[in-house]
């Protein structure tokens, strides 16, 4: 992806969200650290970050199964005024059922309630099974 990007710049091609965002998937199949340099690269290049490009590297962190990245991210799109959606905060609860940490998946859960937003098939399939892994049946039963 970096030498695509170099490519680009000597062919004065414009690096574009999109353009990023295509990079950050890509990078996500190799490495977690991989999509997550790409957001700085963006930041650094001025180009501006959206939802989109952010909830890709949050999945690259909860394909790797590192949870807390992907809060790092979330914390990140709030911090740099880019509103999280429900595509966000699913994403972060499928990387916390993804390491069967059900306790963070139902907090992230209420507070998608709390952000009023409407929680979509995602987030609540991936917190019931989050709440599954972590032998929470009675709880999984209270969010069907």
């Amino acid at each position: 992806a970096t030498h695509l990007f170099d490519e680009m710049r000597l062919l004065s091609l414009e690096q574009t969200s999109a353009s990023f965002g295509a990079a950050i998937v890509q990078c996500s199949h190799l490495h977690w650290r991989l999509s997550i340099s790409q957001l700085a690269r963006m930041a650094e290049l001025r180009v501006e970050r959206d939802a989109i490009v952010f909830n890709s590297a949050m999945n690259a962190c909860k394909i790797a199964g590192k949870w807390q990245a992907s809060l790092a991210l979330l914390a990140m799109m709030v911090a740099t005024h880019v509103l999280p959606d429900i595509i966000s905060c699913s994403t972060l609860i499928a990387a916390c059922e993804h390491v069967s940490n059900w306790e963070e998946a139902v907090k992230i859960l209420a507070a998608i309630l709390v952000m009023r937003m409407v929680p979509n098939e995602i987030s609540f399939s991936a917190a019931i099974s989050a709440c599954d892994k972590g032998l929470q049946w009675q709880l999984s039963l209270c969010l069907l």
